[in-house]
């Protein structure tokens, strides 16, 4: 006996899309295929799909919402860093009008301090760890690096200078996020200015962001607060959901920043054991830590943070926020600083 033929169908979705959503579509009635002359209905074919179809198209939102928020993001660089450069080069115009100098006359007064070789030491002293190479072989690139950013603070403190000479301000809205402050937080939660920090205790830039972001804190004990929000980042730093769960557990008994700080001091290994001791050497019970961890009660916590992180397009560690400011990476305290000052003083010009 011939085997009989299969014949299949476009399925329904993707029938009705190309008759378009205004058409009558005939699609839900039209088998998809046959097998021994029996019919298999579209009804069945989607009712088998639509939990995995539902699934990608949860996927597909975030995503979309992802590129939208990037492609926001980039627009607002591109708006903010056109904006600064009208405001700074008016500034120097006026300065030159008034001095009567050339605009490049004073824009040379920004003259910047060639770096020693004690701040290249020092600088590869604290990169060591992800250098991996000898100074001399890397001297002459940081000797650059540094030279680079005295250039660029030289710069900024010129422009600041003029800014405030000429009475400058930036009026324009920046652009926000709506980011929630819940997690193990530093300073008075009445501060007007509140930094969001999405990290991971295995990666290496969050351990570079931790001095700035501490200085921060000290530089505006009353005005900023920093709120940390776990972002382990599994999928290249194996010990970042073990870390973060410890420090959770770390924190029901008050101890998340003395683990914060030992679990970055000791980012080389995070292991069990070396997690366990650093809580318990921070204060904090060890049987209590164990009971906790044991439980898995902090999970929920850790992905409700990295459910956040993907809606707001945190792609990597760290991901700050300041009032809803977006920053990627870490950022040197001049950066954080500038950033403070700039919402303190939009909130005393309203």
């Amino acid at each position: 006996m011939r085997p009989r033929r299969r014949r299949y169908l476009l399925p329904p979705i993707a029938l009705c899309a190309l008759l378009g959503a205004n058409s009558t579509c005939a699609a839900d009635a039209a088998p998809v295929a046959e097998v021994d002359g029996v019919a298999i209905p579209a009804a069945e074919l989607e009712a088998t799909i639509e939990p995995k179809r539902l699934e990608l198209e949860r996927a597909f939102q975030v995503e979309l919402a992802a590129m939208r928020i990037r492609y926001q993001r980039a627009q607002a660089a591109l708006a903010e860093t056109a904006l600064d450069k009208l405001v700074d080069d008016r500034v120097i115009a006026l300065e030159a009008r008034a001095t009567r100098r050339t605009p490049e006359a004073i824009a040379a007064e920004a003259q910047a301090t060639p770096p020693t070789e004690a701040q290249a030491r020092a600088f590869y002293e604290r990169e060591q760890a992800s250098i991996n190479a000898p100074f001399e072989a890397v001297a002459p690139a940081i000797y650059n690096l540094l030279a680079r950013q005295s250039a660029e603070a030289a710069n900024q403190a010129l422009h600041a200078r003029l800014r405030a000479k000429y009475r400058a301000r930036v009026l324009a809205e920046p652009l926000r996020a709506a980011v929630a402050a819940r997690g193990p937080s530093l300073g008075p939660a009445s501060a007007p200015v509140t930094v969001v920090e999405f990290g991971d205790f295995e990666c290496p830039f969050c351990a570079r962001a931790r001095a700035p972001l501490a200085e921060l804190v000290a530089a505006f004990p009353n005005d900023v607060r920093l709120v940390f929000r776990q972002l382990p980042l599994t999928e290249i730093h194996p010990h970042a959901q073990q870390a973060a769960e410890a420090a959770l557990c770390a924190d029901e008994q008050g101890r998340f920043w003395e683990a914060y700080n030992a679990f970055y001091a000791a980012q080389d290994r995070l292991d069990p054991l070396t997690l366990r001791a650093a809580v318990v050497a921070a204060g904090a019970d060890g049987r209590s830590y164990d009971e906790c961890l044991a439980s898995g009660r902090v999970r929920p916590r850790i992905e409700a943070d990295v459910a956040a992180a993907r809606e707001l397009a945190v792609d990597g560690t760290p991901g700050l926020f300041i009032n809803g400011r977006f920053l990627s990476g870490a950022q040197p305290i001049e950066r954080l600083t500038a950033l403070v000052g700039d919402e303190l003083a939009r909130r005393t010009s309203r």
